[in-house]
């Protein structure tokens, strides 16, 4: 046996002669190993699937199953187990014995009588390769653990492990540094529109980009789809933005076959400094992932750099997605409707729903309070069926009491178009209140149509027109949009944002915009609405230059869903506006 604590490796003797089985097993116990005891190859079979020895001694020649057929099946079926060395114990020397037995799977051969000390010295061979192949192994498998199998770089577990190190190092030598975690801007928009092969092809470009970039000493890592890290010392960061070396880049611009073209990709980065704002890794990335998400509303590249505040901000928006939820449970968010009104016979034809929160002490609160609590995509997919259950609730009640409310607008995010079952709840409840499509419109802004998933999107949007909902633009001029975009959608109503309306009294180019949009509405069959109106001048200049449509506080406000009837029923009295034009 080994001393105390050491190793001890398993043999199993498989020998159908007794007296000879004896004398192998105490021969190898009196040399320190374990030994099992097999007197057929059946018992063995058996004992090397329950005790998984180290290394087994077999005899060829045995009843009923022999060492060959043994040696095969083990491999043959059962595949954990198919490393584990043979040697064969044979009474046949001749040469066209030892290869079919190293034919069928043995690692080695013997011929009796036993010669122990070179039986020991073969045993003992096997089980060093057997270690070595093991230390190989594990090395791989460690390797593999540790490193990203797309670009090579460690991953997030490997990064961990060198980055602690790195850190202990800059602690022992009282050196800084910096530490950047990165995403691609709309990463998710070029692997939904060109595919996975191409989107593998942009993360191990930008990976070899940042490696270029970064000085030698730097440890860049892939943390997980496209979010990289790159760990540089204070010094080597500092000098390279004096203009003296190297640093991250903003830009790259990919060489994608798979895209027929270059498509230049955009990074965003957060910055965190070792030891100013952490001393440990978990710190350290934390307030680096603070920085990005402070970053990230910007669809520019940029790096933008950790400061207290952005644990405040953290900390509130955290508090904020709480407590909405609280709210959502509470069925303290309800639905508010704005009517749009046709200029020409001032009445209500639509309805625009929009959430607010009844909040138990802050009052009646606006969607610009709580937007943050809907980049939460819980909150986000929550708030979408709160909304469909209570507006299809509101407008089924309207239409059994005689209510001529047009249609209702429903604000989609892409939190509820990526949700499978959008259409289908939608659908449900309008059922259940025995409404049709026509009841409602999908109101979507440029953002989302725009953004990332942007196919998938225009696909969810074309699903929902075939199926007879109408789909508006709301918001049109604040994002991404432009007329050669515009045709992809699928969508009859285009309501141009409050931001050109606010000025288009006095100002050339923002009534040169609406005239624009007007024309260009009435040639491709879009309907306008000019929102945010506010003053009978504002209303006379839209009447004036196209729109038939507008919403806004000059006819009323959003209102509780209560005193929608009242509300349809004054415009529909005043029979139509007194324009004063």
């Amino acid at each position: 046996m080994g001393s105390e604590g050491s190793y001890v490796p398993t043999l199993l003797c498989i020998e159908d002669e007794a007296f000879l089985l004896e004398e192998i097993a105490g021969e190898l116990r009196d040399n320190g190993f374990d030994v099992l005891e097999a007197a057929d190859g059946d018992q063995g079979l058996e004992l090397i699937l329950a005790e998984k020895p180290d290394l087994v001694l077999c005899d060829v020649a045995m009843p009923r199953m022999d060492g060959r057929e043994l040696v095969a099946r083990l491999r043959n079926e059962h595949p954990h187990l198919a490393d584990t060395p043979f040697i064969f114990l044979s009474a046949y020397a001749d040469r066209t014995h030892m290869l079919d037995g190293l034919h069928v799977g043995a690692d080695d051969y013997l011929t009796k009588p036993i010669d122990f000390d070179v039986l020991l010295s073969k045993i003992r061979t096997s089980l060093r390769q057997v270690q070595r192949m093991k230390a190989r192994s594990d090395r791989l498998l460690a390797d593999a653990v540790c490193h990203d199998h797309v670009t090579g770089l460690p991953n997030r577990k490997g990064f961990q492990e060198e980055a602690s190190k790195f850190l202990r190092a800059c602690s022992s030598r009282d050196l800084s540094c910096a530490l950047f975690i990165l995403d691609i801007v709309d990463f998710a928009e070029i692997n939904d529109y060109y595919g996975a092969d191409v989107g593998d092809q942009v993360l191990r470009d930008v990976a070899a980009a940042l490696k270029v970039h970064a000085p030698q000493s730097s440890l860049v890592a892939r943390l997980g789809n496209d979010e990289f890290a790159v760990l540089i010392l204070e010094g080597a960061f500092e000098h390279s933005r004096r203009g003296e070396g190297t640093t991250i880049p903003e830009k790259i611009t990919v060489a994608a076959s798979g895209a027929r073209r270059n498509i230049d990709v955009s990074l965003r980065a957060g910055l965190a400094r070792y030891p100013r704002d952490g001393v440990d890794l978990k710190d350290l990335t934390t307030r680096a992932d603070l920085a990005l998400n402070s970053a990230k509303p910007s669809a520019k590249p940029s790096i933008v750099e950790f400061h207290h505040t952005m644990g405040e901000i953290f900390e509130n928006r955290f508090q904020l997605v709480s407590k909405f939820r609280d709210a959502l449970v509470a069925s303290q968010i309800v639905p508010y409707y704005q009517p749009l009104i046709e200029i020409e016979t001032g009445r209500v034809t639509r309805l625009e729903a929009l959430a607010r929160w009844r909040h138990p002490e802050g009052g009646l609160l606006s969607a610009g309070v709580f937007l943050d609590a809907l980049q939460d995509r819980e909150n986000a997919e929550m708030l979408g069926k709160e909304m469909i259950r209570q507006i299809t609730c509101d407008v089924g009640g309207w239409k059994a009491a005689g209510v001529a409310f047009g249609s209702v607008g429903l604000n989609v995010s892409e939190a509820d178009l990526l949700r499978p079952s959008f259409g289908l709840d939608i659908v449900k409840e309008l059922a259940r209140q025995g409404l049709s499509p026509d009841a409602l419109f999908i109101e979507v802004t440029e953002n989302v149509t725009f953004g990332s998933n942007r196919r998938c999107l225009l696909q969810k949007l074309s699903e929902l027109r075939t199926n007879g909902f109408q789909i508006a633009l709301d918001d049109f001029g604040t994002g991404y949009s432009s007329v050669t975009q515009i045709k992809e959608l699928p969508c009859s109503l285009l309501k141009i944002d409050k931001s050109f309306i606010d000025n288009v009294v006095n100002n050339d180019v923002d009534r040169a915009i609406v005239r624009a949009l007007a024309e260009l509405g009435g040639k491709v069959g879009f309907e306008l609405v000019a929102e945010g109106v506010e003053t009978i001048e504002q209303c006379a200049v839209v009447r004036a230059l196209g729109c038939r449509f507008v919403q806004g506080y000059l006819f009323s406000g959003p209102v509780e869903a209560a005193d929608v009837p009242a509300l349809i029923e004054r415009f529909d009295r005043a029979q139509a506006l007194d324009l004063a034009v």
